[in-house]
């Protein structure tokens, strides 16, 4: 029992130096991401660019004659494109919460109107339709342009979570001109 316990040491203390390097690693990254603030005008081009450029492009395919494609690729742009920025921001949860809002926003107002569609008297199915098509795409349109202005305000939020990052750790300690090892506890605030 006394020989398993001596070797458990043992192997311990040989992998003392790579635990000390592989801690000195990471607090080198965690000092890396510190430095690593976001930028507001980064985030905001982003989800403007994300929403602008597939936007245009799907309105050119739906004018040519892949209007399949283009209404895919400009539903993309305008339902994605303005959380983009909220993700560079590491805001998951409010990118993911602005897609589902205007997804909702965009299937409920196909679901009315194709409602209205198969009630009206068959002259008006296209008053229906654009009449829809106005109401949806507004309202998608005011929410994607709060969701593009609010991209500043996620960025802050990261980068004042990076400078109140507090973290407690416990470190193994090896000194060896001492030949000593030890542990310390880390505290960074």
């Amino acid at each position: 029992m006394f020989k398993k316990s001596l070797g458990l040491i043992l192997v311990l203390f040989l992998l003392m130096p790579s635990m000390v390097k592989a801690n000195s690693m990471f607090e080198e990254n965690f000092k890396r991401e510190q430095k690593k603030l976001k930028s507001e005008s980064a985030a905001l081009l982003g989800s403007l660019a994300a929403t602008a450029i597939p936007s245009f492009l799907g309105w050119g395919f739906l004018t040519g004659n892949a209007e399949e494609f283009g209404l895919a690729l400009t539903l993309s742009g305008l339902i994605a494109g303005p959380s983009m920025g909220h993700f560079y921001a590491n805001q998951k949860g409010r990118g993911f919460t602005g897609i589902g809002i205007r997804l909702a926003i965009i299937l409920g107002g196909y679901y009315l109107t194709s409602e209205a569609i198969e009630e009206q008297h068959p002259d008006s199915e296209l008053y229906a339709a654009i009449i829809g098509i106005i109401a949806v795409g507004s309202v998608t349109l005011v929410h994607g342009i709060y969701d593009i202005l609010t991209t500043p305000s996620s960025v802050r939020r990261y980068n004042e979570s990076l400078k109140n990052k507090k973290s407690l750790r416990l470190v193994p300690e090896v000194d060896p001109y001492n030949e000593s090892y030890g542990l310390s506890i880390v505290y960074n605030f």
